[in-house]
């Protein structure tokens, strides 16, 4: 029933709206008294209470449409800002206003009219960082653009993190959720030749999934052209004479104002070295497990997108794409474990292997009915997909010292994943100064998992105990409405609640058990602003939102480290819900933040013992309270220095039981780019966080610094970039957990000193662009 009336509540709306949105056409044409075509020239609709209706420019023939409902309106018509003509309109039904002569008009030949954005802007919830009009607009990677937007931190793993939390990526407003090394490899594709802007909000709105706590990044791409454009992008980075790493890139565009069809193909060969050491203290006991050894990583990606738009009229849009990855890493290791307790005493010798092969497509098909010039539009969004993960993970265990037997385990795991996602969104432009977006979403995912153990035997596999055999299922159902408006140019109100209702099920097909769970939530979301003067403002923000176990997390497969160190899953787990407020305050450049983010039934990594064995599994543990103070700038010091930095210090509380864990701590980021000329600089990153907290882990400090030279070549159709990432060789993992009863402390040091090589070429036409993309709405990419 809850289905059911979730659909309705929607319908009902859709209804209401459509009903009430019908618009008649109004169109005619322009000239001068010379009968001349006027190009460019402004024709805006206005109520008779000097409410602004519709505005559109004239073609290259003098046309004009607007759309508008039933009324009597003034039209007008304007160039450069000076009226040219008033005319009284009663629109009953369609209506061809004819011609339209003016005087003193201005007729433009061979003119380009360009207008000089901001680097940064602010809609609303949203900062708008336009990548095409700063500095960064060439030569860099998508994950290399992230890393110097305002606000946003990247690690030397590639996570992308807000405020210490991680962030929703989104391309053209539709989630990339896929695993992290997948989404890692997705961004690396990106070129910032192909990309418009960032759009950053520190807590998602209704009509985004509420599947996100520390904020959405949608990173949206130019449009496509018309005629045809080639970006050809290579790097190659050296890390020793055995480890580095290479990607190459090609996306080829090709269209008319009627259609676009595009082609993206990549790959990506990256190699390293980690060294790591881990030492679990065992308090009752007084016993210890210590381990040290080294892991060879290679990580080999292939991927390629193809889509077709279509573009019948100004009011239908169609659009298709098919992605496609495919994903192998290999990790081949040894460790040394040492075993102190009173009881035993043991040292062997572990050789490990590991093999993961990932298969993912992604088909989209979407449709777009655009109402009127206002911008209202309808949009039907349709996915489906596969995703195919083969893990062969296999521990050989020699002990030169002990009572305990050698034994050599394999763990080989088959998943399969296939979603559908339906999505309808309704956005309507009631005035310039008031919107009304209300949709629906519809996620289905369905997941088999099956996990083979087995022990070798004089050179045969046996099976051996822990086989598992699980199915999940999970589906989703989410209603969305929000309504934002303007006054007065001071005031922005957006307010906006999004329902989902959840439905999942799990089979163990071992053990014939079955475990059924369903929960219906509310995530409202409220922001608002008040322009004090023009770069001058303040604003505050809530959001409710929600974080799902990953679908790896519920899937009870087993990794064996050693024979003392076990990392599994959990089916039990349940969703985690954060509540996140902000205050701050803006100028020209600067923004000021107070926040806060509260989060209850944390869903972390938690290691527990028996008998001398470790097991890492994800739980449901404890809740978080999170608030700190931030302050960002951006924009040119000087005509020759571009500065992006942000600073920030925060408090983090953990409590589980009687337990507290509490640290302050401290962040600095600062992007410099120093001009030598117009076609060659000099970029900066340097990067800081103190000692930090998250749940019973302590992280150690981190600090980094790359710099890198570029050059614009070939009539600034390519450029060349040398970079060199952590100068000082400062990067790694250090970290320890707290227990009641043990602690677990962690270290590990890759490769992160290393110089790279990139070249980037675009090939192009001289043609106008025009202004299109093909949009997804998957939400679970990254659980699979």
């Amino acid at each position: 029933m809850s289905i059911l009336k979730s659909l309705l509540f929607t319908i009902g709306i859709l209804f209401t709206i459509s009903v009430s949105a019908q618009q008649l056409k109004l169109s005619g044409t322009v000239k001068n008294s010379q009968k001349s075509y006027l190009e460019y020239v402004n024709v805006i609709l206005m109520a008779k209470d000097s409410i602004h209706i519709a505005e559109t420019s004239t073609d290259s023939l003098g046309i004009f449409n607007l759309k508008a409902a039933k009324g009597n309106y003034l039209l007008i018509v304007e160039q450069f800002g000076k009226s040219l003509l008033k005319k009284e309109i009663v629109l009953q039904t369609d209506l061809s206003v004819g011609e339209l002569i003016v005087e003193d008009a201005v007729v433009l030949e061979g003119v380009t009219i360009t207008a000089n954005k901001k680097i940064i802007e602010r809609k609303f919830d949203k900062l708008i960082f336009n990548v095409e009009n700063s500095p960064l607009k060439q030569g860099y990677n998508g994950l290399e653009l992230l890393k110097r937007s305002p606000g946003l931190r990247v690690n030397s793993q590639g996570s992308v993190t807000l405020r210490n939390e991680s962030v929703l990526v989104m391309i053209n407003g539709r989630k990339m959720n896929f695993s992290s090394e997948e989404l890692n490899n997705y961004l690396n594709s990106l070129n910032s030749e192909n990309i418009k802007t960032i759009e950053i909000q520190n807590a998602g709105a209704a009509e985004t999934d509420a599947s996100n706590t520390g904020g959405v990044v949608n990173i949206v791409l130019k449009k496509a052209p018309t005629g045809f454009q080639s970006t050809i992008r290579t790097s190659y980075s050296y890390r020793d004479e055995n480890h580095s790493a290479y990607t190459g890139g090609i996306t080829n565009q090709f269209g008319s104002e009627k259609w676009n069809v595009y082609n993206k193909i990549n790959y990506s060969d990256n190699s390293n070295l980690s060294r790591f050491n881990s030492a679990t203290n065992f308090f009752t006991t007084n016993g210890k497990n210590e381990n040290f050894g080294e892991s060879d990583n290679r990580n080999k990606n292939f991927s390629t997108t193809t889509g077709l738009l279509f573009l019948p009229s100004q009011h239908h849009e169609l659009g298709a794409e098919i992605y496609y990855s495919n994903s192998k890493i290999h990790r081949d290791g040894w460790e040394n474990l040492m075993v102190y307790n009173p009881s035993l005493y043991a040292t062997s010798y572990n050789n490990s292997l590991y093999n993961n092969k990932n298969n993912f497509w992604n088909a989209t098909l979407n449709y777009t009915y655009k109402f009127n010039e206002k911008g209202s539009y309808l949009k039907f969004i349709g996915d489906i997909g596969n995703n195919k993960l083969n893990n062969n993970n296999e521990v050989d265990t020699k002990y030169i010292f002990g009572p305990l037997s050698n034994n050599y385990y394999r763990f080989l795991t088959n998943a399969r994943s296939n979603f559908i996602n339906l999505q309808a969104d309704w956005v309507q432009k009631l005035n310039k100064d008031l919107e009304l977006v209300v949709g629906t979403k519809y996620a289905s995912v369905n997941r088999d998992n099956l996990l083979d153990v087995s022990i070798n035997e004089n050179n045969e596999w046996i099976p051996a105990d822990g086989n598992q055999n699980f199915s999940n299922d999970e589906k989703v159902l989410a209603n969305y409405i929000t309504l934002a408006k303007q006054w007065n140019k001071k005031h922005n109100l957006k307010i906006g609640l999004r329902t989902e209702y959840t439905n999942i099920s799990g089979i163990d097909n071992a053990n014939s058990t079955e475990v059924k769970r369903t929960y219906f939530d509310w995530f409202p979301s409220i922001y608002y602003s008040y322009a004090i003067k023009d770069n001058q403002g303040i604003s505050v923000s809530y959001a409710r939102r929600i974080t799902r176990p990953s679908f790896r997390d519920l899937n009870p497969f087993v990794i064996k480290q050693n024979d003392f160190l076990y990392q599994t899953g959990n089916p039990n787990l349940q969703p985690q819900y954060t509540d996140k407020v902000d205050l701050s305050y803006n100028l020209k450049n600067h923004t000021f933040s107070f926040f806060g983010s509260f989060s209850s039934d944390l869903i972390v990594g938690v290691y527990s013992v028996e008998n001398n064995i470790s097991t890492y599994k994800p739980q449901n543990f404890g809740k978080s309270a999170m608030t700190g103070f931030s302050h960002s700038y951006y924009g040119d010091i000087t005509k020759w220095l571009y500065a992006n930095i942000s600073s920030g210090i925060w408090y983090y509380n953990f409590e589980v039981g009687n337990a507290l864990h509490n640290r302050w701590s401290y962040f600095n980021t600062l992007n410099l780019q120093v001009k030598f000329g117009k076609t060659f600089f000099l970029d900066i990153t340097n990067d800081y966080t103190s000692k930090s907290q998250n749940s019973v882990v302590e992280f150690d400090y981190q600090y980094g610094l790359d710099l890198a030279l570029q050059k614009t070549i070939l009539q600034n159709a390519g450029s060349i970039r040398l970079s060199w990432d952590d100068i000082f060789n400062t990067q790694r993992d250090r970290n320890i957990s707290r227990y009641e009863d043990f602690n677990f402390a962690f270290y590990q040091k890759r490769i992160t000193s290393y110089p790279t090589l990139t070249f980037t070429y675009n090939i192009k036409n001289k043609n106008k662009v025009t202004n299109k993309n093909v949009q997804k709405g998957n939400d679970n990419l990254n659980r699979l």
